[in-house]
């Protein structure tokens, strides 16, 4: 790596770190970015990627620092990182001019691979060594924060890449002691949720994964004879809200304040939301599968006042505006939950009161609002933001994935009162609408394929059999919508087409847990001193997940899927049975892995302290 510095009087400071070569060879950026923010010595980080890295501005801002997010051109997006409190918006603004600038050139065209984290920088000027070098800091394995060296005397600097527009300087900033504690708290200037209040939903889902599949082998005869009997509807509940509702509510608390630059209203309510809703949202099915209507009318006030709040507590981060279509996404998602809760509570107490015939096609409005308006939407929103960092892609735009967000939004809510009130004319329109943004969901998806920055991984494995059930899915509603066919057959089409869409967001959120759980543990760590894996590298995600379990669970998974999909369609009950223990088998592996990663780190971390603990009593 090569350098060249200018020097000049001013005293702002700032690091810009570009990791697009690092993106191009393949390789991951995260170590060189954690090693660079330690050696910030109190200085601003411009980070420059070529998208924005979501998961990664949930990481800093747990460690207290906040960030904003500017694109330049639809392959280069800016993010700037300030310690907490130290910088506000008119800083971020503007500020004079660079006071120094120094070039980096990438390795890469010498072959070295040297990353900028582990450069020395040399001053062309007086020939010794820099003082804006970016150093790496030395281990200490009691500390859980990322340590610094002391502030810099002398006149501070900017440090450019080759491809990186050097942002204006802001005022000077000085280090501040990041404190755990106050993390814990949840600073209100922060814009993550403190860590136990994600994973407690994503803990909850897991278990709402195999209670699906148990559910679903055990009702195989009846989903594939009596699709709407209460015992079949007590196993999708179990799916669309023990599983998929909780967990996509547990990445919006963390992901939603993250996108959208903005902090929840209040963690208190977070907690409401989830000992109302995981509670309800059992207490639900359960009242389906023993018959009692008051039992699914009071999990149906617990879910749906749980809902309220929750959409409440994202209005704040959900309120941002100039973020793109993946807020307006998940905007949009959260109003068709509320919908959907309104929808679901109304059924419960109609089964009592009798105000409306619960027909088939007010219950398949139901059915679809919530597994397209909200679950759908907010994964296709979500995921435009997660792809391109998660599977390391480098595309040169996103405007399918903004196009699938846009006609998903609008084609859902027509389609749903199409079905609600037996309109064909406007289902078919709003189907239609939602089937063309769906091409687009799945366009977007090859356009990250083809873009990727290295080899096919385990998250790949997830995403591409989810599309291939979602493509089934539509191919089923499709010809169940339109062609001429008896009741029975269109009734087992439909409900194939269901389950369909249920698999394409449950092998989604599996694979996609495999990334956002280890990626929210690994704050925790850090705050319990653990800055090493086992290998005695720095602490990466990929210390948290056993990569054979994971593949065990994406084959029981796919297993699954392929198999309760058959079953439904041909009605052939062992297969819908199989499908179901596979489901609970994958959330098992899948579950016991992702708690198991985080606890071994922890045990091995306890036994090397107390390792080096007895060994410095016996040499004393």
């Amino acid at each position: 790596m090569t350098t060249e510095t200018r020097s000049s009087d001013s005293d702002e400071a700032e690091v810009v770190l570009d990791v697009r070569p690092i993106i191009e060879r393949g390789e991951e950026p995260f170590a060189t970015i954690m090693e660079t923010v330690a050696g910030l010595d109190g200085r601003d980080l411009l980070l420059v990627a070529p998208f924005e890295p979501t998961p990664l501005q949930g990481v800093l801002s747990a460690q207290g620092f906040t960030y904003e997010s500017n694109q330049h051109g639809d392959a280069e997006w800016q993010v700037r990182f300030s310690r907490t409190g130290h910088q506000d918006g008119e800083a971020l603004a503007g500020g004079s001019s660079s006071s120094a600038v120094s070039n980096v050139t990438d390795s890469a065209a010498d072959g070295t691979g040297e990353s900028p984290a582990e450069s020395v920088s040399e001053s062309a000027s007086s020939g010794g060594e820099s003082p804006f070098t970016i150093r790496r800091p030395p281990s200490s394995a009691g500390t859980g924060s990322h340590s610094s060296g002391p502030s810099t005397p002398g006149a501070a600097a900017k440090v450019a890449v080759p491809g990186a527009s050097v942002a204006p300087g802001a005022s000077s900033v000085s280090a501040v002691p990041f404190n755990p504690a106050a993390m814990a708290a949840m600073n209100p200037t922060l814009n993550v949720p403190p860590a136990w209040l994600p994973l407690g939903f994503m803990a909850a889902a897991g278990v709402g994964l195999i209670a699906f599949g148990i559910a679903a082998a055990i009702t195989a005869s009846s989903a594939v004879d009596s699709p709407r009997s209460d015992h079949v509807i007590a196993a999708v509940h179990f799916a669309v809200l023990g599983f998929l509702s909780t967990a996509v509510l547990g990445a919006m608390h963390q992901f939603g304040p993250v996108v959208g630059g903005k902090p929840l209203r209040s963690i208190p309510a977070g907690v409401v939301t989830g000992v109302l809703f995981v509670p309800g949202v059992w207490i639900i099915p359960l009242g389906f599968a023993t018959g009692h209507n008051t039992v699914v009318q009071v999990g149906g006030v617990m879910a749906t006042t749980a809902v309220c709040i929750a959409a409440w507590n994202a209005s704040r981060p959900l309120s941002a505006r100039g973020k793109g279509a993946p807020i307006i996404g998940l905007r949009l998602a959260v109003i068709y939950l509320v919908v959907t809760a309104a929808f679901g509570v109304t059924y419960a107490f109609d089964r009592q009161h009798f105000w409306f015939p619960l027909l088939e096609n007010r219950v398949l409005a139901h059915a679809h609002i919530g597994l397209l308006g909200w679950l759908g939407l907010a994964y296709i929103a979500v995921a435009e933001k997660l792809w391109p960092m998660f599977l390391l892609a480098h595309r040169p735009h996103a405007h399918e994935g903004e196009r699938a967000v846009w006609l998903v939004g609008i084609g859902a809510p027509v389609a749903t009162v199409g079905l609600l009130f037996a309109w064909k004319a406007v289902a078919v329109i709003g189907g239609a609408v939602v089937v063309v943004g769906l091409g687009h969901h799945l366009a977007s998806l090859a356009s990250v394929i083809r873009h990727r920055r290295r080899n096919l991984e385990l998250l790949h494995g997830f995403v591409l059999v989810s599309a291939a059930c979602l493509v089934i899915g539509i191919v089923l509603g499709v010809v169940a919508g339109l062609a001429q066919m008896g009741i029975e057959t269109r009734t087992r089409l439909v409900s194939a087409e269901v389950t369909a869409l249920i698999m394409w967001l449950a092998l989604a959120v599996i694979g996609h847990a495999h990334k956002i759980v280890p990626f929210i543990s690994w704050n925790r760590l850090r705050d319990r001193g653990i800055t090493k894996g086992r290998d005695g590298r720095p602490l990466l995600f990929a210390h948290l997940v056993n990569a054979a379990a994971a593949r065990v669970a994406l084959g029981f998974a796919l297993a699954g899927a392929v198999s309760m999909i058959l079953g439904m369609a041909t009605g052939v009950a062992m297969f819908v049975g199989v499908g179901g223990v596979g489901l609970a088998l994958a959330g098992l592996a899948a579950m016991s892995n992702l708690v198991s990663g985080p606890v071994l780190m922890i045990r091995w971390h306890a036994a090397q302290v107390a390792q080096q603990a007895a060994d410095s009593g016996g040499a004393s």
